[in-house]
């Protein structure tokens, strides 16, 4: 028998080494850490600890019970009796340690001083704890079985309570009460937090007369609400124009229904059949939709009602057509460029999100003159000047796929240079007046030797950014893991929780070095699913060890300048303890005090590619006159031009050969951006 201990670790039900009592503490790579040595005295309970340590008793009398920490080398921290009944229920990650104690919390801190006690009465609705457990957000939580036990019909009114409580004073944030049942509840089966920050907790259902024995299970969101209602249905291509769904009707995947009510949010994504099931709360709920392209409607946006309880509404929605076009969205990504090596490779993921397949549509993939380009798979790329271009054939409604680049990064790159691929998809028609998805991605890393794995990157206009974004600028994040255990991992879990000030509806998948699911959780909960990734440990095959997920993301509308965009992920590497990434923050800037003046975000240039001149559009009507310089890829100035007319800017091409070129603007108000220019 073992007890799960910090950061993946395990505390061995304790063992005798020549007449003494023994605790072993093995680390999350099954190597021996700690021994506790307990001599003669056979400890009664233990506890792991926060900070590695353990508390104990070797007093099983109730009554008086005397409790000992030690620290992770088995020195005594603190010694301290309770004359009641008590009894140890956890440990955070600070040393912190909290008994129940003649039905009250109590919270002693790493010292073993009491910070505060609390009546169990008032935080469980008078029922009798059974379990305790420390939250990613920094609280606990504590489970409780109650009964209002009715003497006069010998019924059992037992219920299930859950009370999620600040440590810092012991007060309750919440406090949640499942359903009554007519059956004995007896002890805890379980109590943990799920990936999405809710809670789930586990009790033995048994009937009055002693027969049978079944589970009992109550689940909470992250807000305390009780989910025992759905919302389910699917989504469907409208072709009939009636609303209704026939079975002939194609289905939509990989859409997200977001149903909100109030500060209540829930989502759900369709599967490949369009299928989707929604657990959310008793309420009105208000329905809107993610993950869908710029050409498609939805029949309804419906006001969908629920009991508090055990109520389910099923509703099919139907998509119709705005405009008969393609849409073609393109994404690229890579774990790292490190410098000399020939096993680097670059993913390229596209798909048609649009209403109509794309005939003839191809992927054109711009590298560094110092990233050079060895194989692709499963598509082979033809060099078309300085491009290559991989033939897609038509791509149907709907259809996704994805590239494998192998390159070589120059032995003579500069480390920490910042090099940038550019990857477009055509054809990239706009119809209508509504701007579609980006059908071009560009992607910048610095050259590094080394690099840290398990990593969190925000990038704007393709470049890694790490102070500034202005208002309404789109972001791009990576997201990187590895492996760094000493057994294969069969499935690799991505949670990233956005906060109020991005859009997670605007969401929009990306390149992978894996294939993953995603899914939209709780409205605000990314998860990005790697199912038999079978992921080898960096030991075995330190190259193949790394994985990485990109994804695109708007701004809140609500966004103002000022605001700080915080955002760090989790990675759950099969079962073990979740890594957190690093934590990014951009704080949302006038244009005037951006820190790097390059900012592709702040203009347009079209057509892509151009044939003999090109458009320039900004996205600030108001910048005045405009000097421009041209640059080829080797950084030399092929042409420069002034312009007194910002909203009139035309670049010509004047005999220059086929290619990618860079363009700098400075504007009137002394700010400099930058963009690119394709001649065909």
């Amino acid at each position: 028998m073992a007890t799960r201990g910090p950061n993946g670790s395990v505390y061995t039900k304790y063992h005798t080494i020549n007449d003494g009592y023994v605790i072993d503490v093995i680390n999350k790579d099954g190597v021996l850490q700690h021994q506790f040595n307990f001599g003669n005295n056979n400890p009664d309970t233990y506890m792991p600890t926060g900070d590695f340590g353990v508390v104990y008793t070797d007093d099983s009398a109730v009554g008086s019970e005397t409790y000992t920490k030690l620290d992770s080398q088995g020195n005594p921290v603190w010694i301290r009796a309770f004359g009641d009944y008590s009894r140890i229920l956890g440990s955070s990650a600070d040393g912190a340690t909290y008994f129940e104690v003649s039905n009250e919390l109590v919270k002693l801190d790493a010292a073993g001083y009491i910070e505060w006690s609390r009546d169990l009465g008032s935080l469980t609705q008078n029922s009798y704890l059974d379990a305790w457990v420390d939250l990613s957000d920094g609280n606990i939580a504590i489970v409780s079985n109650g009964s209002d036990f009715d003497l006069i019909d010998n019924i059992a009114n037992d219920f299930i309570v859950i009370t999620k409580i600040n440590p810092e004073t012991g007060d309750a944030i919440w406090e949640k009460r499942s359903i009554s049942t007519v059956e004995w509840l007896l002890f805890g089966a379980g109590f943990f937090e799920m990936p999405d920050g809710g809670l789930v907790a586990a009790a033995y259902l048994q009937h009055l007369d002693g027969s049978g024995r079944r589970l009992f299970i109550m689940r909470t969101d992250v807000n305390g609400n009780i989910i025992t209602n759905f919302i389910t249905g699917r989504i469907y291509r409208d072709e009939s124009g009636d609303c209704e769904w026939q079975d002939t009707e194609a289905p939509i995947g990989q859409t997200s229904i977001i149903a909100q009510s109030g500060s209540k949010i829930y989502s759900a994504t369709t599967d490949s059949l369009g299928h989707f099931s929604m657990a959310v709360g008793g309420g009105d709920y208000q329905i809107s939709y993610g993950q869908l392209g710029a050409y498609w409607a939805f029949c309804t946006t419906p006001t969908v009602s629920l009991a508090p309880l055990n109520d389910t509404v099923i509703f099919n929605s139907g998509v119709s057509v705005l405009a008969d076009c393609p849409e073609l969205v393109v994404s690229v990504g890579s774990n790292v460029f490190r410098r000399c090596f020939d096993n680097n490779y670059l993913y390229i993921r596209y798909q048609n999100m649009g209403t109509v397949a794309a005939e003839n549509a191809y992927v054109d993939l711009y590298m560094d003159p110092q990233l050079m380009f060895l194989a692709s798979t499963p598509v082979s790329a033809d060099q078309i000047g300085q491009a290559y271009r991989f033939a897609l054939g038509t791509l149907d409604v709907g259809e996704r796929g994805q590239i494998a680049v192998n390159f070589k990064v120059d032995c003579d790159a500069e480390i920490g240079s910042i090099l940038c691929v550019d990857a477009q998809i055509h054809p990239d028609t706009a119809c209508l007046s509504i701007e579609p998805l980006p059908s071009e991605d560009q992607f910048c890393l610095p050259v590094v030797a080394s690099y840290d794995p398990n990593d969190k990157t925000a990038f704007v206009g393709g470049k890694p950014e790490y102070q500034t974004i202005l208002p309404d600028q789109e972001l791009e994040y990576l997201i990187r893991f590895q492996n760094t255990g000493n057994d294969t991992a069969f499935n690799v879990v991505i949670v990233d929780t956005l906060g109020i000030h991005l859009d997670a509806a605007s969401v929009v998948p990306g390149a992978s070095s894996h294939p993953y699911t995603f899914k939209l959780v709780n409205g605000h909960v990314l998860q990005f699913s790697f199912s038999n990734i079978l992921l080898p440990d960096s030991t075995t095959n330190e190259t193949g060890s790394h994985g990485f997920v990109k994804f695109w993301v708007r701004q809140s509308e609500h966004n103002i300048i000022g605001n700080r965009i915080k955002n760090s992920a989790a990675i759950y590497f099969d079962f073990n303890d979740p890594i957190i990434t690093n934590e990014t923050e951009l704080q949302i800037v006038t244009p005037n005090s951006v820190r790097e003046p390059e900012n592709q975000g702040f203009v347009r240039i079209f057509p892509t590619p151009a044939h003999d001149e090109a458009y320039i559009l900004f996205n600030n009507a108001s910048v005045g006159a405009v000097l421009w310089r041209m640059f080829d890829t080797t950084g030399r100035m092929v042409a420069a031009g002034k312009s007194s007319e910002s909203d009139n800017l035309r670049i010509h091409r004047n005999h220059l050969p086929s290619g990618l070129y860079y363009c700098q603007f400075l504007l009137e108000t002394g700010q400099i951006v930058s963009g690119k220019i394709i001649f065909d």
